[in-house]
């Protein structure tokens, strides 16, 4: 790391969690590995934790590349976040298929959420329970969870998964920070999970930006602020800005990424991820270039060097205070 402290080390020196997704496709090489371990605490596979990778069979759960990804991280030193436990998509196909009625569809719900809990219970640390359940424009999304379980759905899965995993904090997850629909129903939503004392522990925010628009260290901290009062623990593991193929300054890029690090460290979150943390071997969206080039949304470039997004990134976590009482 030509000498500079890693991420790892400045968050770790501050208390803070620093996080990223791990690629499936990359995991084998070894210098891949070097990589996440050298700067990051926390880690969380970007796709083998879904329902369609556990339980795509409905008779049979296979955790073998997701154990392979825990037992990894454990034996790193980091700590894990499951993500995520409900969404409405990569759900396998005999289970979208399915129109049980409600008692049978909370039944296969309940087994799975108890399976997968179960099974990590004791070496995850954070799970995403429910995954983007409100629609952009402030309503419910009409998912099959919440057509099949009926009123409650949420509340009914948080406490499933308490009971199967005591050990684990638990986060509802959702994205689209601006948007002020969305995010005035989950307070509204999470305030009502609060009151009747729901074992919901924090949230976790998503932010994706593109170059133009892009996400704005006053934006965030603004929308952040707002669920402060909410008291639960924050945790803003997805963040990630694209750059198009062929166009977009990397420069830019790293300012909204040094944004979104800075309003984190303000806002008191315990987790800053990257959703893309290289651009080696990123297939994000399969979205390339003529080239068959990818889109390149990493801290790190296609040869898992520096990128302007990495220095700039290191020097948002040198220079942010955290924790802020200590400002």
């Amino acid at each position: 790391m030509n000498g500079n402290p890693t991420f790892r080390e400045i968050a770790e020196d501050k208390g803070l969690l620093i996080g990223a997704a791990i690629d499936e496709d990359s995991f084998d090489n070894s210098e891949y590995q070097e990589f996440l371990s050298t700067n990051f605490n926390c880690l969380y596979p970007s796709w083998s934790f879904k329902w369609d990778c556990l339980h795509n069979v409905a008779d049979r759960f296979d955790f073998d590349w997701a154990d392979r990804l825990v037992d990894f991280a454990l034996g790193k030193g980091c700590k894990v976040r499951l993500n995520c436990l409900l969404w409405h998509r990569d759900l396998p196909a005999w289970l979208a298929d399915l129109d049980p009625a409600q008692h049978i569809a909370r039944g296969i719900v309940a087994e799975h959420i108890e399976k997968v809990m179960s099974h990590f219970n004791g070496r995850i640390h954070y799970c995403d329970v429910v995954n983007e359940a409100i629609g952009d424009n402030g309503v419910p999304r009409p998912n099959g969870f919440s057509r099949h379980l009926g009123d409650g759905w949420i509340e009914w899965a948080f406490r499933e998964a308490k009971n199967s995993a005591p050990d684990v904090e638990l986060f509802y997850c959702d994205y689209r920070l601006k948007s002020e629909a969305k995010w005035n129903t989950i307070h509204v939503m999470i305030n009502d999970l609060l009151e009747k004392k729901t074992p919901i522990d924090g949230l976790a925010v998503q932010l994706h930006s593109r170059l133009f628009p892009a996400l704005s260290q006053k934006q965030i901290a603004h929308h952040l602020a707002k669920l402060a009062p909410l008291n639960l623990k924050l945790h803003l593991p997805e963040c990630g800005v694209w750059i198009p193929p062929h166009i977009g300054s990397e420069v830019l890029q790293a300012s909204i990424y040094s944004g979104m690090v800075r309003a984190g460290m303000r806002s008191s979150a315990e987790l800053i991820g990257f959703w893309w943390p290289t651009d080696w071997r990123t297939k994000a969206k399969n979205w390339l270039d003529f080239q068959g080039n990818p889109a390149r949304p990493g801290l790190y470039g296609l040869d898992m060097g520096e990128k302007e997004a990495a220095r700039q990134v290191r020097q948002s976590l040198i220079q942010t205070p955290y924790p802020l009482d200590e400002k």
